[in-house]
C-alpha cells in the first residue's frame, strides 16, 4: 500500500497545485493507518465500509467521506496505469455518508453595505492596511469581480479594457462552467466596472510602476528566468512574477492579520472577526459580492438580475448553487420580504 501512495503522490505532484498536493499527503497519511494491513488488489466493499466506518469515528464523518474519495482517484489511478494488478475500484461503489450540520466548514459573510459604514467596512480595512501595490490589487479584485481566487490570478493588464470616458470592462477566463452536466473549460466572460473602481485600479497600477523603477527591485528582476510573462498580471510577487495560491493565501493572512491588530480596540467599530482569517479568506469576497448585488435590488430583484448574476460570477444559468452556497437570501428573509404576495398570478378568486 505505501509503494503505491508513493507512486500516486509523485504523479499527482506533477499535475495538481502546492495546497492540493499538501490535502492528498494529508489524506492518503491518514489513509495508510487502516488499510496498510489490506492488499489493494483484495478490497472486498464490507471491508472498506468499516475501514471507513473507523476513520468516522477516530476523526469525522466528513474525513472519512475525504478519504473515501481520494482512495477512489488512487485505485484508479494503479488501474489505468497497471501500477498494481487491480481491476475493480470498489471504492466506487461506496457512496460518501451524509455530513451532519455540525462537521461543515461555516461559511461566513462580510457585513452588508447598511450594517456599517463604508468606511469601517472590514474589505475597506483590509485594502486600507494592505502596504504594497500587489496586495491592494489582490483585495480590490477579489472584491469587484467576485471571481474564483484561480481566475483572478489569471487576469493579466491585457484583460482590462478603459476607454477615452473612463469606462472600464473586465474579461475574466471561466475557470470551469457546467455544460451539459459537466466542468469543462470555457472563454472569457466580460464584466463592466465601476468607474470608483476603475481609479483605484490606474492608482495602484501607476504604484506598482514606481515599485518597478526601484533600484533593489530592478536587480531582482535581472535574474528572474521568467522575463516575458513578467508584470504581465494583475496580481504579481513583488518581482512581478505570477504568484502562487500558497503564496497568496499567506500575504492575505498576514493582511488579515495586521487589520485585526490595528482595529481591534477601535472605539466605535472594534474589528468584528477572529485574529483567524477562517471563515473569511478568498471565498469570502465571492459570497459578500453576491449577496451585495442582490441585495442592492431589494425588492426589485427579478429572475433576469439573477440569470445575469450567474453569467458575471461564471455559474450556470439556473443553477441552484447561487442561492443555496453563497447567498444570505434564506426562506426567513423570503418571508419578511412578502416575496410571495406580489407574485401577479393573473387570477381572481
Amino acid at each position: 500500500m505505501n509503494n503505491n501512495i508513493i507512486n500516486f503522490l509523485e504523479y499527482r505532484a506533477k499535475r495538481v497545485n502546492p495546497l492540493t498536493y499538501k490535502d492528498d499527503q494529508y489524506l492518503l497519511k491518514v489513509a495508510s493507518k487502516y488499510f496498510s494491513d489490506q492488499d489493494i488488489e483484495d478490497q472486498r466493499v464490507g471491508r472498506v465500509e468499516s475501514k471507513l466506518e473507523d476513520i468516522a469515528r477516530d476523526y469525522t464523518i466528513d474525513k472519512s467521506n475525504r478519504v473515501r474519495k481520494k482512495m477512489q482517484q488512487l485505485v484508479d489511478y494503479l488501474i489505468r496505469y497497471e501500477v498494481a494488478e487491480v481491476k475493480h475500484n470498489v471504492f466506487k461503489a461506496i457512496k460518501a455518508r451524509p455530513v451532519p450540520q455540525n462537521e461543515k466548514h461555516q461559511k461566513h459573510f462580510f457585513e452588508m453595505h447598511d450594517d456599517v459604514p463604508s468606511e469601517h467596512h472590514t474589505i475597506t480595512r483590509l485594502y486600507n492596511t494592505a502596504q504594497t501595490p500587489q496586495d491592494k490589487l489582490l483585495i480590490l479584485m477579489c472584491s469587484i469581480t467576485g471571481g474564483r481566487i484561480n481566475e483572478v490570478l489569471n487576469i493579466k493588464w491585457e484583460d482590462l479594457v478603459i476607454d477615452d470616458k473612463n469606462e472600464a470592462y473586465l474579461r475574466i477566463k471561466n475557470s470551469k462552467i457546467n455544460v451539459g452536466g459537466k466542468s469543462v473549460k470555457d472563454e472569457y466572460r466580460m464584466m463592466d466596472i465601476n468607474p470608483v473602481h476603475v481609479d483605484k485600479i490606474i492608482e495602484q497600477r501607476d504604484n506598482l510602476e514606481k515599485c518597478k523603477q526601484k533600484p533593489s527591485i530592478k536587480k531582482k528582476c535581472s535574474y528572474n528566468k521568467q522575463h516575458n510573462e513578467r508584470w504581465a498580471y494583475v496580481i504579481t510577487t513583488e518581482t512581478g512574477t505570477k504568484p502562487t495560491y500558497q503564496a497568496v493565501y499567506k500575504r492575505y493572512k498576514k493582511i488579515w492579520q495586521d487589520t485585526y491588530d490595528l482595529y481591534r480596540g477601535h472605539k466605535d467599530y472594534p474589528f468584528p472577526y477572529d485574529r483567524d482569517a477562517k471563515g473569511f479568506l478568498f471565498h469570502a469576497f465571492r459570497r459578500h459580492y453576491i449577496t451585495s448585488y442582490r441585495n442592492s435590488f431589494g425588492d426589485d430583484y427579478t429572475k433576469s438580475h439573477h440569470e445575469r448574476l450567474q453569467l458575471m460570477i461564471g455559474h450556470k444559468v439556473g443553477s441552484t448553487i447561487t442561492d443555496d452556497i453563497y447567498t444570505e437570501f434564506n426562506n426567513e428573509k423570503v418571508v419578511k420580504k412578502h416575496m410571495n404576495s406580489k407574485i401577479n398570478l393573473g387570477i381572481k378568486f
